[in-house]
């Protein structure tokens, strides 16, 4: 702590008094669990939370189904069947007019049907073999009376035999019996789900303030009146416009939302709860407890604390301003260890930094200034040449900058310390070469510390991101932008121009999910203005998976060196070309063009984007399939000396 200053101490000490609303929350459920557990053991909530979760699952399957077979969707398909019903008996009863007036009963029966079908195979194979059955032109007789026809018999001859062929009775029998068979299908599962959801007195008594648990009963009520109304439809299908009566209570997905949301604080409650079953677990928990107690009486005692706690630093002040009067013999001794030892050592150092950061050749060295007060300083002067003039009058900007680099990093390996750095813009007035040989350097620093860097250079990101994981030190990215809401404001996320392929489709991904809504709710505008947005990314994607995926980072933008070792694996077929051209022409034609609104094309649709981004992971693991093939198959060249 005393590293961090006064100042940053008592920054830590309110910064420990303030807890969030989490943490308030937090605190109040271990409170409560810890008292339940002193009372009860926790193993019966355990237990009694599994069965109203299992009981709260399956009343979640019951109204799941009452939601598939009774939703409006069902209701309207009921609607289509009954019309069609309908219908069709419409067609049927024309068919039955043509036989009006037809006095024998029976007739169109079975047995009459027999009698048809032999007076035609008569008809056509001896009386009237040349003619269509019925012959009823000229002096045609019939073939079963051998009388004369006349013209009311002709008319009932053609009637008889048009009806043979009929087939809109048998439509409509078969249409009534597919709908009575699907209602009888939806009838057995709305009946066996309305009986099962009762819930069990336990579960009512658990979640009695939660208004769901009283909302089941009303939903049985309106589940019965809809299939009342589909059952309806069924006997009387000429009613099909028949409106479907109010039934405000039909409310399946909140209920179900409502129970999902229930059990998942029953799990959280399970998983606190089994913490406490055993002795490890229980006393996590109570250190838990403790801590965050201990930082709510902080809170309640901040000024005290705090003025105790500078007391104490001037005390600490003090002490060290006592043990440090006397120190001319320490000096003396000091100077005389420095010279044989630290300076050596310093100078050591110096040279290899200068040498990681592609300085070597500056004539520039480390040496000591003297001793006091028992510390030696140390300065940078000309190594090998007799100068009066300042480093600086000599060095140009950058070189001075790499020189301060040098000197910083030295001081930190030779202070042993693994203390936290921050730079600001560490590469400005550097040039490409040291931009890099700096990259490289923080690098394999933040292997040993943590390092935080500022910078507005997208160049020298892009070096950071190609060293760090070649050194195996781990990135992270804040990201400060300038907004309405002020300077500095905090974004979280890195932009996609400065992030590899991954990221990048990882970029584009959040921001389809946060568009997604203005898709859903038929927002034309904002969905279109984000969808061009999408497209642009895609086509920035591309792009960088060409040098990134394709080329294997063998030649990048930032960098000028081309790294010839890389290109071995690389292999370019038709398959790769084509997919980047049928990419891009899809992204072309997707993409925001200046054109008169009639002429303009549907804005792509989530699903689209999906697709495109789909294509691009595919296509991206295809190549890497194809490279360590072309590893395998290209032999290594070694080096002949």
């Amino acid at each position: 702590m005393s590293a961090l200053g006064q100042e940053g101490i008592e920054a830590r000490i309110r910064m420990a008094s303030v807890l969030t609303p989490e943490e308030v929350e937090r605190l109040a459920e271990l409170t409560q669990a810890l008292e339940e557990a002193s009372r009860t053991d926790p193993s019966i909530k355990i237990a009694s939370l599994k069965r109203v979760t299992k009981e709260a699952e399956e009343l979640i399957e019951n109204l799941e189904v009452l939601a598939s077979c009774l939703d409006e969707t069902q209701i309207a398909a009921s609607r289509d069947k009954a019309e069609d019903v309908a219908d069709k008996a419409t067609v049927a009863e024309a068919s039955a007019a043509l036989l009006a007036g037809m006095e024998l009963p029976d007739l169109g029966g079975t047995v009459w049907k027999q009698l048809w079908d032999a007076a035609r195979t008569y008809s056509r194979s001896s009386a009237y073999p040349e003619h269509a059955f019925p012959h009823v032109d000229g002096d045609a007789r019939c073939v079963l009376c051998q009388q004369i026809l006349g013209q009311e018999a002709k008319r009932r001859m053609e009637s008889l035999e048009i009806h043979v062929h009929d087939k809109a009775q048998q439509e409509l029998k078969t249409a009534r019996a597919e709908t009575v068979t699907a209602f009888e299908l939806v009838q057995r599962k709305v009946t066996a789900a309305v009986q099962n959801l009762v819930p069990s007195a336990e579960l009512a008594d658990l979640s009695q303030e939660l208004s769901f648990s009283k909302a089941i009963a009303p939903v049985s009520t309106a589940a019965k009146a809809r299939l009342d109304f589909m059952q309806r439809l069924v006997a009387t299908p000429s009613e099909f416009q028949r409106p479907l009566a109010d039934d405000a209570e039909w409310d399946v997905p909140s209920i179900v939302a409502s129970f999902q949301t229930a059990i998942a604080d029953w799990d959280l409650q399970m998983s606190g709860l089994a913490e406490l079953c055993d002795e490890e677990g229980q006393a996590k928990l109570r250190k838990e407890h403790r801590t965050l107690q201990d930082r709510e009486v902080l809170a309640a005692n901040l000024n005290p604390v705090l003025a105790e706690n500078r007391r104490q630093t001037d005390l600490r002040k003090l002490k060290a301003a006592i043990t440090t009067t006397k120190r001319n013999a320490v000096t003396q001794q000091h100077g005389k260890l420095s010279q044989q030892l630290v300076t050596e050592t310093l100078r050591e150092i110096f040279n290899d930094e200068l040498q990681q950061l592609g300085a070597g050749r500056l004539q520039v060295s480390i040496s000591r200034a003297g001793s006091a007060n028992a510390a030696s300083t140390f300065k940078l002067t000309f190594d090998g040449v007799d100068a009066k003039n300042a480093l600086g009058e000599v060095f140009s900007e950058g070189e001075c900058r790499i020189i301060s680099l040098a000197r910083f990093l030295t001081e930190l390996r030779y202070s042993k310390s693994k203390a936290a750095i921050v730079m600001d813009d560490p590469v400005s007035s550097l040039d490409h070469k040291y931009r890099a040989k700096v990259a490289k350097r923080l690098a394999i620093e933040a292997l040993e510390r943590q390092v935080v860097v500022f910078t507005h250079d997208i160049a020298f990101l892009e070096q950071l991101n190609h060293h760090a994981p070649h050194t195996g030190a781990d990135i992270e990215y804040r990201v400060l932008e300038n907004t309405s809401a002020g300077a500095g404001t905090y974004s979280g996320t890195l932009p996609p121009y400065g992030a590899n392929l991954s990221k990048r489709l990882g970029y584009i991904r959040n921001h389809l999910q946060q568009n997604e809504k203005y898709w859903d709710n038929k927002a034309d505008k904002e969905w279109r203005e984000a969808s061009e947005t999408l497209v642009r990314e895609m086509r920035k994607a591309w792009e960088r998976a060409i040098e990134e995926v394709l080329f294997n980072d063998a030649v990048t933008r930032f960098e000028r060196a081309v790294q010839t070792n890389r290109v071995r694996t690389v292999t370019v077929d038709d398959s790769d070309w084509t997919a980047i051209e049928n990419a891009m022409t899809e992204l072309s034609r997707l993409g925001p063009h200046d054109e008169p609104q009639e002429a303009q094309d549907e804005p792509p649709s989530p699903a689209d984007i999906k697709a495109l981004i789909q294509d691009l992971e595919d296509w991206k693991s295809g190549v890497a399939q194809k490279r360590k093939a072309t590893d395998k198959r290209r032999p290594k060249v070694t080096a002949k000396i």
